[in-house]
């Protein structure tokens, strides 16, 4: 008898933090759904500043690296909506919103200083990204559900 109780306890305190999870996804969803939009009215005064200014290099590099910003904030709304969905994790959105980080500041790399030891670090990142990518498309299970 005491052991059903036990059970029954488990199975109940399962079901809410199944339930708090969700509802934390849910928050952030909402949270980068706002800062999506957020991000494209940056864009949006990014690219007129560029007109203005009489589309100089920088000016364009600046609005392409906030426009990259708006990407990995939708990337990583896509990997919520997928967790919400299926209840797992797509391990290659991640790794593609990582990679687009990367790029993204590679596009700096044209606009401010940086010290070439960052830069390699970044193309490293960006060839263990892209590699990762590859070898779990290829070859490997890509999502990670919960573990029942």
């Amino acid at each position: 008898m005491r052991k059903k109780a036990t059970t029954k306890w488990k199975q109940n305190l399962i079901k809410v933090l199944d339930k708090t999870d969700t509802a934390i996804y849910t928050i952030i969803a909402i949270f980068l759904i706002a800062m999506a939009f957020a991000s494209f009215i940056v864009v949006g005064k990014d690219v007129l500043n560029s007109f203005g200014s009489g589309g100089t290099i920088s000016s364009i590099l600046i609005a392409l690296k906030d426009l990259m910003v708006a990407i990995i904030i939708v990337e990583l709304l896509q990997t919520v909506v997928v967790f919400i969905r299926e209840e797992q994790v797509d391990i290659r959105m991640i790794l593609g919103a990582g990679l687009t980080a990367m790029v993204r500041k590679v596009l700096v790399f044209g606009v401010e200083e940086v010290e070439v030891m960052e830069m390699v670090i970044v193309v490293a990142l960006i060839i263990v990204l892209t590699l990762a990518v590859v070898i779990l498309t290829r070859y490997a299970c890509t999502k990670v559900g919960p573990v029942r």
